[in-house]
């Protein structure tokens, strides 16, 4: 397989939720999930000096599913109100 191809056919993703914590990165993570967009985490916290808290939790998604996860969250947050 060319190196062209192999571009195509990686998936790329995009940060669409980032938090401080943990917990909430992993709730919306979950609800992403139940409705149908695959989302994982990524955790850029500093994790050799706990007490520093430089970074932040990222929630990814596809960049395919982009639009979708948006919408979704835009409801949660604004339904929660």
């Amino acid at each position: 397989m060319s190196n062209r191809n192999k571009e195509n056919n990686a998936e790329h993703f995009i940060a669409v939720f980032s938090t401080l914590d943990m917990i909430e990165a992993i709730g919306i993570t979950e609800y992403l999930k139940q409705n149908n967009v695959p989302a994982f985490i990524v955790n850029k916290k500093d994790t050799v000096q706990l007490h520093i808290t430089t970074g932040e939790i990222e929630v990814f998604v596809n960049t395919k599913d982009v639009i979708k996860a948006n919408y979704l969250l835009d409801k949660k947050f604004n339904s929660d109100n």
